[in-house]
């Protein structure tokens, strides 16, 4: 995997009759969401995977929530955009209510709380808020969860994304090469 961590877990069993289920005792590696929601026991998976066919629910536990993308905005044009994120549930348990800041250039933005039910293995698109880019200048991004059900998240290593340089697309007229007198 690109993103995969460099880790030999440790299985069950990895001689005959194979058992492929990792050894709670051995480090688990992280694996990348690519779109496999159930594993091959049929069982859910997190938006932040165990590498792998099987996940492992060892170390998971209840409010525990992320920012695990960014959705918008994408490619850009100068001007005010707007940022809206993916927030995923990574815990055990449904979450009701979370808040979600965000920042720009390490200005902090006005939070947003969401009070509505985001099922465990569940994620929601969250609206943050806009920003105007002007044309040429590049912005530091962060966002970041806080408060799964008005409790301490429980695993904080999963909870912020940040993008720097993050600035809009080229936008105007550009001449390349106006006299022909370039190279090929």
């Amino acid at each position: 995997e690109m993103h995969g961590t460099n880790v030999n877990p440790t299985y069950i069993s990895n001689s005959y009759p194979f058992d492929f289920h990792f050894d709670a005792s051995s480090a688990i590696p992280a694996g990348v969401f690519c779109g496999v929601v159930y594993d091959i026991d049929n069982n859910h998976r997190f938006k932040t995977p165990t590498a792998g066919a099987v996940e492992s629910y060892v170390g998971i536990s209840s409010d525990n929530a992320g920012v695990s993308a960014m959705l918008a905005p994408g490619t850009f044009c100068p001007g005010v955009v707007t940022f809206v994120v993916d927030v995923a549930n990574n815990g055990r348990n449904d979450i009701n209510k979370l808040t979600v800041g965000w920042s720009i250039d390490g200005k902090v933005q006005t939070p947003v709380s969401i009070s509505y039910k985001i099922a465990e293995f569940h994620d929601t698109a969250v609206t943050l808020g806009s920003f105007s880019f002007a044309t040429g200048a590049s912005h530091n991004f962060k966002a970041w969860t806080s408060k799964p059900n008005g409790n301490t998240d429980t695993k904080t290593t999963d909870d912020t994304i940040v993008i720097n340089n993050l600035a809009p697309s080229l936008s105007g007229i550009y001449t390349i090469n106006a006299g022909g007198s370039g190279t090929s």
